[in-house]
């Protein structure tokens, strides 16, 4: 319960530091969601469950210590005549007194003693027996197999924390894109508010040639229309803004605030693509998959330790009693050795170590697979990255020239040349290029994080 408050405790002075703060920036939405999120938080519990598996299985080297008892009560001739025998209480029935004091033993005296012996053992009567035991056991060899096991689990072990390094990389791609979105969309908000301005000058522009007679009123009626739908442009960017910010703070857990984001739109100048590349190999997903391999072939080893002999020691200590739970009327102690060995089973582990054989063929396909994969995704996002360049450039010279276009043709409409389509026309143009430009770098930005993400070096790049 005290740990339960401590976590709420955390959890609202991270809200009061953001609502104080009204902004927050990049490395601190990664730096929580690398914290809170809640997939790492599941991967970081399941790291927890392989390392107390691994410790289970190192128990499995050291001698077992039990204690147990128990009480029975039974007229089954042999049980009662054991459980007697264990209290050290069992009586024969004595000869007749003629049988000693004859001076010799006839057959018919033998016969009757005899038949006095047989009828005891087959109805011995009642008997009851308590028993406490102390037992131990101490592995010897056990053909390979538990140090076989502790391998397996040691390595599936590292393989969970290589796929929590995966799952964290996966989060900080996560956070970079919707941080990323949020920004373009900020930049969306930015522009369309200029639009709506800018539209508004056209129509108080419209609507006083109009009243000067230098205008049509479906002039007035056209700059307005291209109003609303500034209007409702502003409209969605700030939406998209909010959605952005609502994805950011589920990947950090945390309350959704109202806050602003920091930074802009930028675009990376120097991808090195040998060096993505050749980190690829080098993936926290690829080396989860090896240290897989690695936790089978321990399996294969162990599974072969089934076909040899298990040598083992043994002891234990009892005390009997026939009225009182624990007590000593009598005891024993019994030590030994045993060796077990399993000459067939079936062919169980044969075809257990055929299943490991193609159980590592699919892991080797499995890791050629996506090494080959993310080669393809970097080229991808590498020319994803030039695409964004070209747009960029392109986007720049666009956004100028229709700026000046937009200039000519306010120009010209003030003295009657054009009609106010053309200025629409115009404005149109320039909006959608100052757009493409912010769209371009947020591409480009994209395309970087991703060629990292796909080499798995993001988290590097991070820190």
């Amino acid at each position: 319960m005290k740990s339960r408050y401590m976590v709420l405790g955390s959890s609202f002075l991270v809200f009061i530091h953001i609502s104080l703060a009204k902004s927050i920036s990049l490395d601190y939405a990664i730096k929580e969601a690398l914290q809170n999120n809640l997939a790492i938080k599941a991967k970081k519990y399941d790291v927890k469950s392989k390392e107390y598996q691994l410790e289970s299985v190192k128990g499995m080297l050291f001698p077992r210590l039990s204690l147990q008892t128990s009480f029975n009560r039974t007229n089954i001739a042999p049980w009662s005549i054991m459980n007697k025998m264990d209290t050290r209480s069992l009586q024969f029935p004595s000869p007749p007194p003629q049988f000693f004091q004859a001076p010799s033993v006839t057959p018919q005296m033998l016969g009757s003693a005899f038949q006095s012996m047989q009828d005891f053992f087959n109805n011995p009567g009642t008997s009851q027996l308590y028993q406490t035991q102390l037992n131990l056991q101490i592995p010897i060899w056990m053909g390979g197999k538990v140090q076989a096991y502790e391998n397996a689990s040691y390595h599936a072990l590292k393989s969970t924390k290589k796929e929590l390094s995966q799952t964290e990389q996966d989060i900080v791609y996560n956070v970079y894109k919707a941080y990323l979105g949020g920004l373009l969309a900020k930049e969306g908000i930015k522009l369309a508010t200029q639009a709506v301005k800018d539209a508004q000058k056209h129509v108080d522009m419209a609507e006083s040639y109009y009243k000067t007679g230098m205008a049509l009123f479906s002039d007035t009626l056209r700059a307005k229309v291209y109003l609303h739908q500034a209007e409702q442009k502003l409209v969605e960017a700030k939406n998209n803004y909010k959605t952005a910010k609502r994805a950011l703070f589920l990947l950090m857990n945390e309350p959704y605030q109202d806050v602003d984001l920091k930074g802009k739109l930028y675009c990376p100048s120097h991808i090195d693509r040998k060096a993505l590349i050749s980190a690829v190999y080098q993936k926290p997903q690829i080396k989860s998959m090896e240290e897989k391999l690695k936790a089978l072939k321990s399996m294969k080893r162990a599974y072969i330790g089934d076909y040899l002999p298990q040598l083992g020691a043994f002891a234990s200590y009892s005390l009997f009693d026939n009225s009182t739970p624990f007590g000593a009327t009598a005891n024993g102690y019994m030590v030994g050795v045993g060796i077990n060995w399993n000459l067939f089973d079936g062919l169980t582990a044969f075809n257990k170590i055929r299943s490991l054989n193609e159980q590592k063929l699919m892991l080797s396909s499995y890791i050629d697979y996506m090494a080959k994969g993310s080669i393809f995704k970097i080229n991808k996002a590498l020319a994803d990255y030039e695409n964004a360049l070209a747009m960029m450039k392109y986007a720049k010279k666009e956004k100028e020239e229709s700026k000046a276009t937009l200039k000519v043709m306010d120009q010209r409409y003030k003295v009657g040349l054009a009609k106010i389509t053309d200025v629409i026309d115009a404005e149109t143009q320039y909006d959608k290029a100052r757009f493409d430009f912010a769209k371009a770098m947020y591409d480009c930005n994209l395309a970087y994080i991703k060629s990292l993400y796909q080499a798995g070096l993001l988290n590097k790049e991070v820190k």
